[in-house]
């Protein structure tokens, strides 16, 4: 599958001020979040389309023996991350196309996807690999502090670049990943949460639309 340029780009563009849109408030809503996620977070955690890190010392807090893989398609965010974080041992950052993951099969305990997902050009695809590199009974976290239709409608009026990229509603996603074969745990959305928490069964179910 060809590189997402236009993503890649924008991302690209965009890197250098990113970490501005952090605010007390963002991380609070985060923390609370993840004060309720501490038994999903274990081993091997995949955070795709990190970004420049925020998600980092929100999975520390939890303990600092994990290894935590930062992976970006944008090469200038995956830079930023590795200047931020370069004293945590335990982190690895990894510039990567979440629709060719560079791992081996069940690698992962845990995958976080924050305020990525929409941005995949290929869901169907993304969620393929995710299901690929995540170990049987692994979880994945899809996240965002808005719901779907609060942020559709914001990137329709961000940057062209962005303006299709669609998140689905809980609903339609947790339909999507239980034909992967996830049992989906949690699933909330509302104007300031949307939240996905699946558990990987390993029994993806047949005619899968995306196959």
């Amino acid at each position: 599958m060809a590189t997402d340029r236009i993503h890649q780009q924008f991302f690209d563009r965009h890197a250098p001020t990113w970490d501005e849109e952090e605010n007390a408030e963002k991380i609070a809503a985060l923390q609370k979040v993840f004060k309720s996620l501490g038994q999903q977070l274990s081993g091997n955690i995949l955070d795709l389309g990190c970004g420049t890190g925020i998600l980092v010392p929100l999975v520390r807090q939890f303990g600092s023996d994990f290894h935590l893989y930062e992976l970006d398609l944008s090469l200038s965010m995956i830079r930023q991350n590795r200047n931020r974080w370069q004293t945590d041992r335990e982190l690895f950052q990894i510039n990567a196309d979440v629709h060719q993951l560079p791992f081996p099969l069940a690698q992962f305990d845990t995958l976080l996807c924050f305020a990525a997902l929409p941005h995949f050009a290929n869901q169907s695809v993304a969620l393929q690999e995710f299901t690929r590199v995540l170990k049987p009974d692994g979880f994945l976290v899809v996240l965002h502090l808005m719901s779907s239709t609060i942020l559709n409608r914001y990137h329709r009026l961000t940057d062209p670049a962005v303006a299709r990229d669609r998140l689905p509603t809980v609903s339609e996603l947790a339909a999507q990943l239980n034909r992967l074969g996830f049992a989906v745990l949690r699933k909330t959305e509302k104007e300031d949460l949307y939240l996905v928490v699946a558990k990987n069964t390993g029994r993806e179910q047949t005619g899968f639309a995306g196959k």
